[in-house]
C-alpha cells in the first residue's frame, strides 16, 4: 500500500472521530420532521400527494435507503448520513488529486475543520448530502474534462450533479465550477448532458403523478418565504460576510489560499485556469446563502464545501512553485493551522453534546400508550410522533414557523386534516400552541386537555 493511500485512509479515520462527536445528540426540528415523513412514507404514504415535502424527492428516497440499509432508528439514519459525510472528504481529496497528492490531502483536511461541515455531518438535513454529491460530481469533471478525457466520467459527473439537485436545490450552485471545468474538453459536455437528463427524467418518470404537489412543497413555501419582509435580508448579508472571521484557523488558510491564488495567475503557473474555475464555486454558494429566507446554520454547508477545494488546490499549487526552504515553511503553516481547526472543532463539538430531552421521551410515550398502532396522530413536534412509532398526519410533518408564516397551514387546513384522518389524540407545543387560532381548533376539537413540560396533550375528539 502505497503512502498516499494510507495517509488518505488516516485522513478519512480522522474525519470519523470528529463526526462521530454530536452523533447521540438531541434532534433538532427538521430531523423531526424528516424521520416523522420517513415513517409516513414507510407505512403508505404518497410523496407530495399525503406527505408534505420541503426538499426534493431525491432526499426522501435515500432516507428510505438509509433506514432499510441501517435500520429504521435515528441512530440508523445518522449512519447513513456519517458515511455519506466523510465521503465527502474523499470527493474534496479527488477534486484536488489532478494538481497533486499535497494540493488534494490539503483539500480533504480542509473539509474535516470547515465549519459547520464537522457540526452537520450526522445531522439529518438535506444539506450535507447534497453538497458531498455536488463535490463527487466536480471530482468526476476534474478526472473527466483531463488529458484525453473520460466518456464514463463526464456521463457519471452530469448524473451526479443532477442526483445532487434533486436532493436539495443548493447543489445547484456547482453547476457553475462543472461548467467551467467542462470547457477545458468542450467535445464531452454532450455526455455530462446525458446523464444529468438521465436522472432527471427518472425522477420525472418516478413521481410525475405527484410532481404539481411536490413543486408546490419545494418550491411554493421558499419562494414565498424569498417575497416576504418577516425575514430580513440584512442577517444574510451579516452572516456572510462575517463567514470567514479570525477565530477559525480554517478562515486564516482561505485568506492565505486568495493570496496563494492571485500570486499564481501572475506567474501564470500551470493548472491556474482549472484553479479559477474551482474559485467559480465560491460566489455561486454566497449567491444562495444571500437569497436563502430564512436562513439557518445547515444552509451555510454548501459555501464551506465551495471553499475547500479551491483553497487545498491553491495552498498546495503554490508550495511546488517556492523555493525548498519557502515550501516546507508554508507546508508547516498549514498542518499547524489544520492541527488547531481539528482542536477547535473537537472542543466545540463535545461541549455541544446533550440527549433528547426527557419531555420529548414522555410525549412519545403518552402517545404510544393512547393509541394503536395503526392511529394517525397530530403534533408540532414531529420527533415525539416518531418515537411513538405514529404516523403523524402527513401534511403536519412539516409545521415549522417558515411554513405558518408564509400562510400555509391555515386553522382550517389544520382542522381539516385532524377530520381526513380522524385523530382521536394530539400533542402539541410549538407552532401550533403559538398560533392562537390554530390552538382553539385543537382546544374545541378534543374533549380532554392536559399540560406536560414543554407539551400539552389532548384527548378524546369531540367529532365522531
Amino acid at each position: 500500500m502505497s503512502i498516499e493511500a494510507v495517509g488518505l485512509a488516516l485522513l478519512l479515520g480522522l474525519a470519523v472521530w470528529i463526526f462521530l462527536i454530536p452523533f447521540h445528540n438531541a434532534t433538532n426540528y427538521d430531523e423531526g420532521n424528516y424521520l416523522a415523513a420517513l415513517t409516513d412514507l414507510r407505512h403508505g404514504f404518497a410523496l407530495g400527494k399525503d406527505v408534505y415535502a420541503d426538499q426534493p424527492p431525491g432526499w426522501y428516497g435515500l432516507l428510505r435507503f438509509f433506514a432499510w440499509i441501517f435500520g429504521n432508528s435515528l441512530t440508523g439514519v445518522r449512519t447513513g448520513l456519517l458515511i455519506v459525510s466523510v465521503a465527502g472528504v474523499a470527493a474534496a481529496w479527488a477534486c484536488a488529486r489532478p494538481f497533486g497528492p499535497l494540493p488534494a490531502f490539503a483539500a480533504g483536511a480542509l473539509l474535516v475543520v470547515a465549519p459547520p461541515y464537522p457540526a452537520q455531518a450526522t445531522q439529518i438535513e438535506a444539506d450535507t448530502v447534497a453538497a458531498v454529491l455536488a463535490l463527487a460530481a466536480l471530482a468526476c469533471a476534474a478526472w473527466a474534462y483531463r488529458g484525453k478525457g473520460s466518456v464514463a466520467l463526464a456521463t457519471a459527473s452530469g448524473a451526479l450533479i443532477a442526483c445532487a439537485v434533486s436532493v436539495k436545490f443548493s447543489a445547484a450552485t456547482a453547476v457553475v465550477p462543472l461548467a467551467a471545468v467542462a470547457l477545458f474538453r468542450r467535445r464531452l459536455i454532450p455526455w455530462s448532458l446525458l446523464g444529468l437528463a438521465a436522472v432527471g427524467a427518472a425522477q420525472l418518470i418516478a413521481y410525475r403523478d405527484d410532481l404539481a404537489a411536490i413543486t408546490h412543497g419545494v418550491i411554493g413555501q421558499h419562494t414565498s418565504a424569498l417575497g416576504s419582509s418577516h425575514w430580513s435580508r440584512r442577517v444574510n448579508v451579516h452572516r456572510l460576510l462575517h463567514f470567514l472571521n479570525s477565530h477559525t484557523p480554517f478562515s486564516w488558510l482561505v485568506l492565505a489560499a486568495a493570496v496563494a491564488t492571485i500570486w499564481l495567475i501572475a506567474i501564470r503557473a500551470p493548472g491556474t485556469r482549472r484553479l479559477v474555475a474551482y474559485w467559480l464555486f465560491v460566489p455561486a454558494a454566497a449567491g444562495f446563502i444571500l437569497a436563502m429566507k430564512p436562513l439557518l446554520d445547515h444552509h451555510l454547508v454548501i459555501l464551506a464545501v465551495s471553499l475547500v477545494v479551491p483553497t487545498g488546490a491553491a495552498l498546495g499549487l503554490a508550495a511546488t512553485r517556492l523555493r525548498t526552504e519557502a515550501r516546507i515553511a508554508l507546508a508547516v503553516l498549514t498542518v499547524t493551522f489544520v492541527a488547531a481547526g481539528i482542536f477547535q472543532q473537537h472542543r466545540q463539538l463535545a461541549r455541544s453534546t446533550a440527549p433528547e430531552p426527557e419531555w420529548v421521551h414522555r410525549g412519545a410515550n403518552w402517545l404510544r400508550a393512547q393509541t394503536k398502532s395503526t392511529d394517525v396522530v397530530a403534533t408540532d413536534i414531529p420527533i415525539v410522533a416518531y418515537y411513538a412509532h405514529r404516523r403523524l398526519v402527513p401534511d403536519f410533518v412539516d409545521s415549522s414557523f417558515t411554513r405558518l408564516g408564509v400562510g400555509e397551514l391555515t386553522p382550517a387546513e389544520v382542522s381539516a386534516e385532524l377530520d381526513r384522518y380522524h385523530v382521536q389524540v394530539a400533542a402539541i407545543g410549538r407552532t401550533f400552541w403559538a398560533d392562537t387560532a390554530i390552538r382553539k381548533v385543537f382546544d374545541t376539537r378534543f374533549r380532554h386537555r392536559k399540560a406536560g413540560p414543554n407539551i400539552v396533550f389532548y384527548s378524546g375528539s369531540r367529532t365522531p
